[in-house]
């Protein structure tokens, strides 16, 4: 992932790229989950922030854009390798934060 995708208040924010190197898909998820915590732990002050002033402010709408395509990414990753339709619950849980924010 490219730094225009990242948003890193306090730390790095959460990549998937070495997910995607996690065949068993509850795996992947659970490392990712692990991950995703820790990150809002770090950065909820200011991602609950971003998200109550984001609709009146249009240049923070776009500058959250990157975010949520990365986001997006993440949800793409973690949904690959379910079967019997887990990957809609998959995409339907993770994929919340980026419509939330842009």
């Amino acid at each position: 992932m490219d730094g225009t995708a990242r948003v890193e208040p306090g730390g790095g924010s959460p990549d998937p790229a070495g997910w995607s190197a996690i065949n068993d898909p509850e795996a992947r998820l659970r490392t990712a989950l692990g991950e995703v915590y820790s990150y809002y732990g770090r950065a909820e002050t200011m991602l609950a922030r971003a998200e109550q002033e984001a609709p009146a402010n249009p240049i923070l709408t776009e500058v959250l854009g990157p975010y949520a395509a990365a986001w997006d990414r993440m949800r793409d990753v973690l949904t690959e390798g379910w079967r019997g339709g887990g990957d809609i619950v998959i995409r339907a849980a993770v994929g919340q934060p980026s419509r939330s924010l842009a």
